[in-house]
Parts: structure tokens; sequence; C-alpha cells
């Protein structure tokens, strides 16, 4: 949830509830650490409370500013030792190398068990997702081949990109949806076709992915679940 945190315009919040049994109580109030003017931190979020040992919150702040790239855009990773009122700064993602001006970094992000992706619609100009994955003394980053970066999502270490401009066998922004594998830099795994392609339509204009069953919308509002049988290579 994005306000005006501590009467920094835009500076943006995160608040994070807990369901006690019988209704979502308040635990915590998380703030852009940086106290960055509208950096919008809370502008995309997702949790996962899966990975042994703690939870965790993927914060965007897809118009801060990173050094001297205004709105380049970062996200913050929260960390929590299993307790929904205590949390702490556990990194900070941003594009390792490249960045620029209004890439818009943390306009989407994702996590999913220790692993996180994010999205930057406007790096170098196309747009770009990234993955990121601790290998044992930093977050690597991975980037993730024709993936726009309006939505991305991450699930039991693969990642669901969209690239809803995409005019596949000629049908003009029809859009596509692309499964990756985390680790792997630039490869595709599966694709995902609209089952009825309309011209004009950006198939993957929000993308999920959970287990063997991905999710797509269209801008049209259709919806269409595949299982992993249905992807194509």
């Amino acid at each position: 949830i994005v306000i005006n945190g501590n009467s920094i315009i835009d500076q943006g919040s995160v608040y994070v509830y807990e369901y006690n049994g019988s209704t979502w109580v308040q635990r915590a109030k998380l703030y852009d650490p940086e106290v960055s003017l509208e950096s919008k931190m809370g502008y995309s979020v997702d949790v996962d409370v899966s990975t042994p040992g703690g939870y965790y919150i993927l914060a965007g702040a897809p118009y801060k500013d990173v050094d001297a790239n205004p709105q380049q855009g970062s996200a913050y990773i929260w960390g929590s030792f299993n307790d929904p009122t205590n949390w702490f700064i556990a990194n900070e993602l941003t594009v390792t190398s490249g960045g620029n001006d209004d890439d818009n970094f943390g306009y989407s992000v994702s996590v999913d068990n220790g692993d996180f992706a994010v999205g930057a619609p406007n790096h170098l100009t196309n747009g770009k997702s990234f993955y990121y994955r601790w290998n044992g003394n930093n977050y690597q980053q991975y980037s993730l081949s024709n993936s726009k970066g309006i939505s991305v999502n991450v699930s039991n270490g693969k990642i669901i990109t969209e690239n809803h401009t995409a005019s596949p066998n000629g049908i003009t922004s029809s859009g596509i949806a692309d499964i990756h594998l985390g680790g792997v830099e630039n490869i595709l795994y599966k694709k995902i076709k609209d089952a009825d392609p309309q011209s004009n339509a950006q198939f993957g204009h929000i993308v999920r992915i959970s287990g063997t069953i991905a999710m797509v919308l269209n801008a049209n509002g259709h919806i269409q679940f595949t299982h992993f049988q249905d992807w194509k290579k």
C-alpha cells in the first residue's frame, strides 16, 4: 500500500497484517529506510512465508532515484524471523549494471522460497524483468529474455513473464507469456499463447504461476489458466 509516510511526499509504506483466527490484525508498518522523496515503496509488494526459518517481503520502489539516475527504481527485501511484528532490511535489489533514468525497476515484484523477481517496464525503453537468487555471497542477477517488466511472478524455481506487445503468428500485439527456469540467463523454458488470440488484446498483461498452473490475463479482462502439459517449447 502506497501512502505519504513520515510526511515525505509519496515515500510509500507497506502494512503487514496477520490473521488471528477471526480477523486481520495490523502487525507492522514498513517505510522506505532511506526516506526517499516520491520513491513510492510499496507500489508493488509480495510476501513469502514458506522459507524455513523466516518470512520475506519484497517491496518495489519504482520511482526511487538511484545514484544519479532519477526514477531508476529499486526493490527492498524485508526479512523477519517468523515474527510479523519485527522486520529488518535484508537487502536492496537494483539493476546491477546498465541501470538508467526512468527504468522504474520495482514496478512489479514477486518472491517465493527465497527467489526474487522484479520488473522494470522502461529499462532500455522496451522493458525487462530480472530474477535474483542468493549464491552464498550476494544476490546474483539473471536477465529474463523477451520480458517487458509489467508483470512477473515466481514459483518453485520457475518464473513467468509477459511480452504483451508481441505479435505471434502475425497477430498484432496479441501477446505471449514465457516460462523461465530460475538460475538460467536469458533462456526460455516454455511459452504460453492465447487460445483465442486477438489483435491488441495484449495477452500477458498480468501473469501468475503456482506450481504447474499458470494464469494469464489480457488487457480485455480475459483470463486463461493452463497446465504445464499445455506449455510449448
